[in-house]
């Protein structure tokens, strides 16, 4: 509902400002509110009428150029509503075309008040309006509509007729002022002329009908000539009159002085004497045209005494006797060099106000504040007509962050780079120091030896500097070369500094706008951050309303419990889902429900749940209570920690501490068993070869020598076992495959230990109904694993036999190879099962155990088998016996049987010990640092091969470049850092050596290092320690290959 305004005479009278500039808003506010006015605000039609419609104003004064809706529109909507049309409005503007004043009488404006104004003259008009308002509405005058064309446009006027009138009036007063003083000097200037003829007239009538009269007349003339002189002085425009010959023969007193002369000195010269001698044939075009009896009226620009120059406008006619022969010339000369001044300073004025309201409109619509400061230098410069424009925008620091120019700024790029700098020109000093005031420079002047401003070709103009400052904070400068006329309009200096307040403030508006966008910006970041970390948290979490629908369900929720948030968001499924027994499902919602109604929040509550997939898992809840901006509980936040794996590691933890007590007590076990299984050898070895020394019986000396070959091989024994453990533990055993006939393993396995059998009275024994049976496997593997095998089942067999048995059987598909190795010795109660493949145990440990042996074998063993693809298992019963069971895939490709069948023949054959006898002696040739290896291989090869010796690498090599070695024997650790695969790679670069068998003699004996030596040049690889067969039977190999 619209408010009734109050009638009381005591209330201040209201009146609505519109105007969109805010300097021109505030400026206008505070006039009115000085005079005791109620002012209200609003920046463009469009507010001003939801303004009038809350409370109807007693007056409106608004722009005419504004955004949305402009002045005639706001006008002509209000003047067109009977319950508005008697709000007087005054339209206030810097538009001064005709077609402007059409618009106004057209949307029915009481009043046009061009701007700029006199403070006086605005507020006499709005009393005049508020005073007369009674009287205005109350008259009976009616409205008219009539219809004007302007430059073949129809504008339709309805309008009162006392409105037409005064709006008239009010926009054109200054003007009709004006005109009225030019008219009334034309009107005396004629009515002078006229009475100068009757004069004449009368002066020739009386010489002719009344010569007795003459010297009354002259008395009588001589006071009219007297008369009229005194009027011409009086007159406010110049009167000159010149004679036939041009020559001046009356001036009155105005018009020396408006040249700078006196009579005296204008009375008798020509009138050529006064004019600028470029306009000489002009004039006398003039003169001619007046001896043809021609009137005319010209603007003519005079040279002054002192050389400057005045603007006239000139009434000019002709002077004739009474026959109509021309006497001369009169002439009445008004200076309008002011009114030119003040016409000219309009016009300027009015093409700064266009370039200045192209700049508000362009504040209103420009949204990217380094386009508005480009395109405000241009539209300054090219509607304003100014010379030049820059502005440089600072931040807080006063560092230079955008510059822009437009017209006359030749030294630009040196500008910026100053200010980039941080060196401040004298005028921008001046704007901080003042910054209420424009600094004025002259370019030549005040700006001498100023880098920035100093411009000869600016010498006719100032350059204008402002700092752009608003409520309290520096933006930048602005800086405008004038015309230096413009300097002294008042007016144009207090619109320059409107445009830069509006400037300024569009700034500022930028400054807030920024902030406001880099705060939203921060929100939805924050928001979408929260959201994130909410969603990607490494905890569950989830939310319920008050009903116990799920609202939120993270991604550590779905990934723990499988369910999908599509699923169950926006219901309650999720705890039928989660808890599917019994009546569990219905208990924890109605027990979240209550807690979210109490506002209660619960901690550390575990529950195990359904996962979609079935499994069980263990959850510990805590929650927190959502609340609404009024503080209302409207869900509550539940945080899920999966307890699942904590629980399973605090089981595998006590299970670790169990396995530690275990380790520590195996630990026992390897020291009291590596203690024994060395220092036991050891003394054999030790103790023989004391006695050895000593003793000459042949015979004792081969017994001795047997004990200590035994001692030794259980050393290695043990060495062994550990060497192949430590490889297994470290990931470094890798299987070697190739196709294995197991039956022959097994064979072969059986033969090696028949004679250990026998010595204990057990019968070894092989089954098997197959005399082939081929894997793709590690034969060095299996045949460790056989032998640990079967060494055990005689070693822990009294009486009774020991059987290798192997078969075949199909299980899933798929063909396995069977090898059992059954004894029927001690047994293994079934809870030691387990033990017996662990590192360094046996069932028999400590002081009292019965059996020697490493504790290795069967964990061994069992790796392989592993490695392998296969399985091992064992039944056994105590004083029974035990049955070991290896399985192994079946290869059962035929084609591979067949292929592979005659690769094993080849192998097996080159496995034959060559007995061929060389009936020539070899020449060999041994790197070797160490004198027992030495002394031990010359030994061993003695009346067989010429043994030369070089114990350096690089005695070696040149021993090689000399001599003609059938076989380099070649140790790998040379000692002092010489390695023998470098002395290998060196001597097959030698074009003798290239085909030289070169084998690596060492105590290298990890799993890969005979792949190692080969690739780096050797031809094969033995052990240390090694037999004499071993040695022979490879020497042998290689140089029955070269013969």
């Amino acid at each position: 509902m619209m408010k009734k305004k109050s009638n009381e005479k005591s209330k201040k009278q209201d009146i609505l400002i519109v105007e969109d500039s805010p300097t021109q808003s505030l400026k206008l506010k505070q006039l009115l509110v000085d005079k005791g006015y109620s002012i209200r605000l609003a920046t463009n039609g469009s507010e001003a009428l939801l303004q009038v419609k809350k409370q109807l104003p007693d007056l409106i004064l608004s722009d005419i150029m504004m955004p949305v809706m402009d002045g005639y529109e706001m006008a002509g909507t209000l003047k067109s509503n009977p319950e508005y049309e008697k709000i007087p409005i005054i339209l206030l503007t810097m538009l001064v075309e005709s077609e402007d004043i059409l618009k106004s009488l057209e949307c029915g404006a009481d009043m046009y008040i061009s701007k700029p104004y006199d403070n006086n003259y605005l507020l006499r008009h709005v009393e005049l309006l508020l005073s007369n308002q009674p009287e205005i509405h109350a008259s009976e005058m009616k409205s008219g509509e009539f219809e004007i064309t302007y430059y073949h446009k129809k504008y339709k006027v309805k309008a009162e007729f006392f409105k037409v009138i005064n709006l008239l009036f009010s926009t054109y007063e200054t003007a009709v002022s004006k005109n009225k003083e030019l008219t009334d000097a034309q009107n005396e200037l004629i009515k002078l002329n006229n009475n100068l003829e009757e004069l004449v007239n009368q002066r020739t009538a009386a010489l002719l009908d009344e010569i007795a009269e003459r010297k009354i007349v002259e008395r009588e003339l001589r006071k009219s000539e007297e008369k009229y002189r005194t009027l011409l002085d009086t007159l406010q425009e110049g009167i000159w009159v010149i004679d036939s010959n041009d020559i001046t023969t009356f001036v009155n007193d105005i018009m020396p002085a408006m040249l700078g002369y006196t009579k005296k000195e204008m009375f008798g010269k020509s009138i050529f004497d006064f004019i600028d001698v470029r306009k000489t044939e002009y004039v006398k075009n003039q003169i001619d045209r007046h001896k043809e009896g021609i009137y005319e009226q010209i603007e003519y620009e005079f040279v002054k005494k002192d050389g400057t120059r005045i603007q006239t406008i000139l009434e000019t006619g002709p002077i004739f006797d009474d026959k109509g022969n021309y006497n001369g010339t009169i002439a009445g000369v008004i200076d309008i060099s002011e009114r030119k001044k003040h016409e000219e300073q309009l016009n300027n004025l009015n093409i700064v106000l266009k370039a200045i309201r192209n700049v508000n409109q362009l504040i209103v619509r420009e949204k990217d504040k380094s386009a508005l400061i480009r395109q405000a230098c241009n539209l300054l410069v090219e509607t304003g007509s100014f010379r030049h424009a820059f502005i440089s925008l600072f931040d807080e620091s006063m560092k230079l962050i955008d510059f822009t120019y437009s017209g006359d700024v030749p030294n630009h790029n040196k500008i910026r780079e100053s200010l980039q700098k941080g060196d401040y020109p004298l005028c921008y000093k001046d704007a901080l120091a003042n910054p209420d005031k424009i600094s004025t420079k002259h370019p030549i002047r005040d700006c001498k030896g100023c880098d920035f401003f100093e411009n000869k070709s600016l010498n006719d103009t100032k350059s204008l500097t402002s700092i752009l400052f608003f409520e309290g904070k520096t933006y930048g400068f602005i800086t405008i070369s004038v015309f230096e006329y413009f300097i002294e309009i008042e007016e144009g200096f207090r619109i320059l500094e409107e445009v830069i307040g509006d400037i300024s403030y569009a700034l500022h508006h930028f400054d807030i706008e920024e902030k406001r966008r880099k705060a939203e910006e921060y929100i939805r970041w924050q928001e979408k951050y929260f959201e994130n970390l909410l969603e990607n948290a490494n905890v569950w979490l989830d939310a319920i309303d008050s009903d116990g629908k799920l609202v939120f369900w993270n991604k550590k929720a779905e990934e723990i419990s499988g369910f999908k948030k599509e699923l169950l968001l926006g219901n309650s499924r999720k705890w039928k889902l989660m808890y599917p027994e019994g009546n569990k499902a219905d208990e924890l919602l109605e027990f979240c429900r209550n807690i979210i109604k109490n506002g209660e929040i619960i901690k550390d509550i575990e529950t195990e749940i359904n996962t979609a997939d079935g499994e069980k898992r263990i959850i510990a809840w805590s929650s927190n209570l959502i609340k609404e901006e009024d503080g209302q509980v409207s869900g509550s936040m539940f945080v899920g920690e999966d307890l699942t794996e904590r629980k399973k590691a605090e089981t595998d933890l006590i299970a670790a501490k169990e396995r530690a007590e275990e380790m520590n007590r195996l630990k026992t076990s390897f020291l009291a068993n590596m203690s024994h299984e060395l220092r036991t050898p050891m003394n054999g070895i030790l103790g023989f070869s004391e006695i050895l020394q000593l003793e000459d019986q042949l015979e004792i000396v081969r017994e001795i020598a047997s004990v200590i070959n035994k001692s030794g091989k259980r050393l290695m024994n043990t060495l062994n076992s550990i060497l192949n453990l430590s490889r297994v533990e470290a990931g470094e055993l890798k299987p070697q495959k190739e196709i294995v006939n197991l039956i022959d393993v097994a064979f072969n396995t059986v033969e090696l230990f028949r004679i250990e059998a026998e010595k204990k009275k057990i019968d070894l024994n092989m089954e098997s109904e197959f005399e082939s049976l081929l894997v793709l496997t590690d034969e060095r593997m299996i045949n460790d694993s056989l032998n640990n095998l079967v060494n055990n089942a005689i070693k822990f067999t009294n009486e009774g036999s020991v059987t290798v048995k192997v078969s075949k059987e199909i299980t899933d598909k798929q063909e396995w190879v069977i090898i059992d190795i059954i004894d029927t010795g001690i047994g293994i109660d079934e809870k030691d099962f387990n033990t017996i493949f662990d590192e360094f145990r046996q069932v028999s440990e400590g002081l009292s155990r019965s059996f020697e042996g490493t504790g290795l074998g069967l964990t061994i063993c069992k790796r392989y088998i592993h490695f392998l693809g296969g399985t091992i298992d064992v039944k056994s019963k105590l004083n029974v016996g035990s049955t070991f069971t290896i399985k192994l895939p079946y290869l059962k490709d035929s084609k591979s049987d067949s292929a592979n069948s005659d690769q094993l023949d080849k192998k097996q054959s080159q496995n034959i010990p060559i007995t061929k006898v060389l009936t020539e002696k070899k020449k060999l040739l041994y790197v070797e640092d160490d004198d027992v290896s030495i002394k031990l291989l010359e030994i061993l090869t003695k009346d067989k091969y010429l043994i030369d010796v070089a114990r350096k690498a690089k005695e070696a090599i040149e021993k090689a470049k000399t001599n003609l070695y059938n076989m380099i024997l070649m140790d790998i650790n040379l000692g002092k850092g010489e390695s023998g695969i470098d002395a290998t790679r060196e001597i097959r670069k030698l074009d003798n050596y290239k085909k030289i068998p070169i084998i690596a003699v060492t105590a290298f004996a990890m799993y890969g290092d005979r792949e190692e030596f080969i690739n780096c040049g050797c031809d094969d690889y033995i052990s240390k320690p090694y037999n004499q067969n071993e040695l022979l039977e490879i020497i042998d190999r290689y140089l029955s290959k070269d013969k």
